[in-house]
């Protein structure tokens, strides 16, 4: 793997997912490797949030800002997340009939990590020259992570219809977030929301 092969990996990943999806599974790496990719990009992925709060003044004094200051702990939860949504891809892709293996899901699902990172890199740069343009590619790269899960999926699992892949990602995504929140409320990872006086 070198810096071509991860250009062509990049272009091909919005341009031809199957055929992107193929390069990532004949690089036919061990069950460590990929798990060692996934902590790998969730490091990068940690570091990058790290020096963007900073760039923004987070306050500290909040629960993001005080996770922000300890890195450790953040790394850990992008990985915990990392490994439930690639945990759930193949899960619910089996139970409603796919064919993707697990493997599958944690190779795309690191490449994916390490694709957003890049656009958070150039988002940060952005951020300290044109301040506009980054908030626009903050915008391209949510749309750009939805356009990838969507049509990674239906190589993966070998389904064909967009609607279903959305609608399915949709209601995984609002489910696992809403039970994961409540599990940090209750470990006291986060502040409970306090009403208006």
């Amino acid at each position: 793997m070198n810096g071509e092969f991860l250009r062509v990996l990049a272009v091909e990943s919005f341009r031809n997912t199957p055929r992107a999806l193929r390069m990532l599974q004949g690089l036919n790496l061990p069950m460590g490797a990929l798990w060692s990719a996934l902590v790998l990009a969730a490091a990068l992925s940690t570091l990058a949030s790290v020096i963007q709060a900073r760039l923004i003044g987070l306050d500290a004094g909040t629960s993001l800002g005080q996770l922000m200051t300890s890195p450790l702990s953040m790394a850990s939860i992008q990985l915990a997340g990392l490994s439930i949504g690639a945990w759930l891809w193949y899960m619910v892709g089996r139970m409603l009939g796919g064919t993707g293996q697990f493997s599958d899901a944690l190779v795309v699902v690191a490449w994916i990590e390490f694709l957003l990172v890049a656009a958070q890199l150039v988002q940060m740069v952005l951020m300290l020259l044109f301040p506009f343009f980054s908030a626009l590619v903050g915008l391209a790269a949510f749309a750009g992570f939805v356009y990838l899960v969507i049509n990674f999926t239906k190589p993966m699992h070998g389904f064909v219809s967009t609607l279903k892949i959305f609608l399915v990602m949709f209601v995984t995504i609002s489910v696992a977030v809403y039970l994961l929140s409540g599990l940090a409320l209750a470990l006291g990872l986060i502040e409970p929301p306090v009403a208006p006086a």
